[in-house]
């Protein structure tokens, strides 16, 4: 790839990921929202992550499991043909589509020990699931809406699956930066469809347990006369049990500042800013805190790039990088 003749979108609209990116690194954000790279290859991680069945149990609902059982056959059996079609895999890969069944099995323990613990009452009821929602140059989708049928009142309704303590997830939620684009998002929607402005928030934080099925199971299993799979999700809820509220917990808060506090306002400025900028890797800095080098403990996927100088790029993005579509070009 020539730097030179990298086309470029203009940034916007921008989502609440987007704009947690670029107030946190202004490379990152040119190179993932202005030229569109991604790394070459695809990415198998997503489906097969425990988080991303969890959630869609929960969007299905109690008593529609199946619905997500089948959609979790169904990619096990895309990617088993993939590889058998001759597609590259490396061995943790393999393993990670062979033990979806596991993960499987785990999220719906933890969604039906969820929906046990916490229950929805029949005075509550959905009004939007993951709702995509735009507002002016702001998009997002919203986990959930919920609607108190007796009063009227709406709120937010959010769900975290995390592999580190909740405490420190949950910390600094409210005033947050994903939480406040979600409610300005949410009041627009509301708005559009006669529904009053969400009053609060409700989130629902589940702490993923490092469990496998492993011979501990296949003992136990033989013991009681069950299977495999059932003593395994005993030993699940046995673990959610004796965590209690350290390892599950559905905190709700009343909203008590302006929709668009005057952080929030910086920050969709800042982004306006970075999108205005001529599109040349030397208007843009990097993050010399390195602390989104390694966020959410995975490495940046454009690391390498940083490590470099622009005008020694041209091989490693022929290499290594690929463009993704969107409709959302602007001018070079």
């Amino acid at each position: 790839m020539n730097l030179k003749d990298m086309e470029c979108w203009d940034g916007l609209p921008m989502s609440q990921s987007a704009i947690n990116c670029g107030m946190r690194c202004e490379m990152c954000w040119f190179l993932k929202y202005r030229w569109h790279l991604k790394r070459s290859g695809r990415d198998f991680s997503d489906p097969m992550n425990l988080g991303t069945i969890y959630h869609r149990l929960m969007k299905e609902g109690q008593g529609a499991e199946e619905i997500t059982k089948d959609y979790v056959r169904d990619r096990q059996a895309y990617y088993e043909g993939l590889y058998a079609a001759g597609e590259e895999m490396d061995d943790d890969t393999i393993k990670q589509i062979n033990g979806l069944t596991d993960l499987y099995q785990k999220a719906e323990t933890m969604a039906q020990l969820f929906w046990d613990t916490y229950p929805r009452g029949e005075d509550r009821r959905t009004l939007a699931r993951e709702q995509f929602i735009r507002i002016d140059d702001i998009e997002g989708t919203v986990d959930e809406i919920e609607i108190y049928l007796p009063t009227g009142e709406t709120v937010l309704r959010d769900t975290k699956t995390t592999g580190r303590n909740l405490k420190s997830v949950l910390t600094g939620y409210e005033y947050g930066l994903q939480l406040r684009t979600y409610r300005f998002l949410a009041e627009g929607w509301c708005q559009e469809n006669g529904h009053r402005p969400p009053s609060g928030f409700i989130v629902d934080a589940v702490l993923m347990p490092a469990i496998k099925l492993c011979r501990t199971d296949l003992k136990k299993a033989k013991i009681d006369g069950c299977t495999p799979e059932e003593a395994y999700r005993q030993r699940v809820e046995q673990w959610y049990i004796d965590k209690g509220e350290k390892a599950m917990t559905s905190d709700a808060m009343k909203f008590d500042e302006p929709l668009i506090p005057v952080e929030l306002d910086d920050a969709f400025e800042t982004i306006r800013e970075l999108a205005t900028r001529p599109p040349d890797p030397v208007n843009y800095q990097r993050d010399i805190t390195r602390s989104y080098c390694y966020a959410y403990e995975k490495q940046c996927p454009f690391y390498s790039l940083c490590c470099k100088k622009p005008s020694m790029w041209a091989v490693e993005l022929d290499e290594h990088f690929e463009v993704w579509e969107s409709e959302n070009k602007g001018e070079l």
